[in-house]
């Protein structure tokens, strides 16, 4: 609805514009008597009035919609609100945003309305009627008819919300026979401080780079898993931790590490000392994981709503947001059901996003796809909110939840030119299945089977596995043959 609200806007605009150079050429003849210049004065001040005076009228749909955002580890309270109104002669979106103290959205509240332009038709029709008199010099209301059409068609083909093409049929999962060497087995004793636990590790040529959340600490390790060295504590300032989250690299060995709980990005050069920290309070919502550019100069990720929003954020905290992806077979799914995995590629502003509790993956490009939605081999359907009425006497209580979750994609990495998914679903092999796609195809390409679950990152031929059994452990397995 929201993309025919911009169609019709976008027609009525080409119709007042085709109407306006109409006046200028040839004035209406009316009123009678009066001189064309007068009359070019007299109709192109009400021609600009009726485009104003278009923008109200009486609403006959509107939709309101409200978001409670939960933020870990920061107050809910709202101390800032936001107020945002687009008004177009065909619609009225206005926005709403509660933010915390510590500059966190908590709350946001969309309603978008449709309105019927009265003044602005009743003109543009009345103008119409006049100009039909004037013989054949002037635009006929056939030839106006015919550019809005092509202003609609141009409007739908470049429209918001929107994906280019269709997507690929599901691919049937062929396993690959692979056997896996073992590189690095690092089991931390329960009495060691090492890592209390290993949270995400990413890996680049000089080693690994693990989260450990509950430490509120980045370590570095090398190959050989030695500590090189520890990088934050727990608190909000310089360089500290309320709530990492995730952790992305660059090409220049800079650990940026995604801090929900402090909602900024830190990144944190070759040798564990901050280099900069850049700020999340632009962010028109909350990142559940990000994916850097390979100069570290860029951010991406995903703003979950009614579908996806692709942002881009740069080092001042700037954002630039992309045109909302819609996912027709998650209509009613709560945003929470978009989540997903991050992951850049080390080439250009190319990143991927695979959903977490969901069907498929995107290839981005920047803030747009880059092709069609990748479905996975194995369906997971996206779990919809279920509605529940309770109706007793003149009371009547609607509670919507989420079903029991399925979950798809639990990592996703890139090495060279292919995707790998860790994928749980629900087979024998759940937890330990890798599937490999084409990074600039989008092709379902093999299954890997790993030797035992844990999660997932990748460099080179590497993978790295985390767990914890019951301690945390590491390993860094390689295909055998490369």
């Amino acid at each position: 609805m929201e993309s025919m609200t911009w169609l019709l806007t976008f027609g009525a605009l080409a119709w007042w514009l085709h109407t306006g150079a109409g006046i200028v050429r040839r004035p209406p003849a009316f009123p009678a008597g009066w001189r064309t210049e007068t009359r070019r004065l007299f109709w192109v001040p009400l021609w600009l009035a009726a485009l104003v005076a278009g923008a109200w009228g009486p609403e006959v749909w509107s939709n309101t919609r409200t978001d409670h955002q939960n933020v870990p580890g920061a107050s809910a309270v709202p101390t800032e609100r936001t107020f945002r109104t687009v008004r177009t002669p065909f619609a009225v979106q206005v926005a709403t945003m509660d933010r915390n103290f510590e500059g966190q959205e908590v709350r946001r509240e969309e309603r978008l309305a449709l309105q019927i332009p009265i003044a602005l038709l009743a003109f543009l029709l009345a103008v119409s009627l006049l100009h039909r008199g004037h013989g054949p010099s002037i635009p006929s209301v056939r030839g106006r008819a015919g550019l809005v059409l092509v202003v609609l068609a141009g409007v739908a083909a470049c429209s918001d919300g929107g994906v280019p093409g269709e997507e690929a049929p599901r691919p049937e999962r062929v396993f690959a026979e692979v056997q896996w060497d073992t590189l690095l087995h690092l089991q931390i004793p329960a009495d060691d401080t090492l890592l209390y636990h290993l949270s995400q590790v990413a890996a680049g040529e000089a080693g690994l780079w693990v989260l450990d959340r509950m430490g509120h600490r980045l370590a570095h390790l090398g190959w050989d898993g030695e500590l090189q060295w520890y990088a934050g504590r727990q608190g909000a300032g310089p360089g500290e931790f309320m709530n990492p989250r995730s952790i992305s690299l660059d090409r220049h060995g800079v650990a940026w590490v995604l801090d929900v709980g402090t909602h900024r990005i830190s990144g944190f050069d070759a040798k564990g000392r901050l280099e900069t920290e850049v700020p999340l309070a632009a962010l028109d919502g909350v990142l559940h994981d990000f994916a850097s550019d390979e100069e570290g100069e860029t951010f991406f990720g995903m703003v979950l709503g009614d579908g996806l929003r692709p942002v881009a954020i740069d080092r001042g905290g700037a954002v630039e947001t992309g045109s909302a992806i819609r996912v027709p077979d998650a209509e009613g799914a709560a945003g929470i059901a978009f989540q997903g995995s991050a992951e850049g590629a080390r080439s250009r502003d190319r990143w991927v996003y695979a959903f977490a509790m969901g069907d498929g993956l995107y290839r981005m490009e920047g803030t747009a796809p880059s092709g069609p939605r990748i479905l996975f081999p194995e369906l997971v359907p996206f779990p919809v909110l279920i509605e529940e009425r309770v109706e007793s006497g003149n009371v009547t209580s609607v509670t919507r939840r989420l079903p029991e979750p399925r979950f798809s994609a639990q990592e996703v990495g890139i090495s060279g030119e292919r995707i790998l998914v860790r994928f749980q679903g629900e087979t024998d092999r759940a937890d330990r299945l890798v599937d490999v796609f084409g990074l600039d195809s989008g092709t379902y390409l093999e299954t890997l089977t790993l030797p035992t679950a844990g999660s997932m990152s990748v460099w080179e031929n590497r993978i790295i596995l985390t767990r914890h059994d019951p301690t945390p452990e590491l390993l860094v397995l390689e295909k055998v043959g490369g």
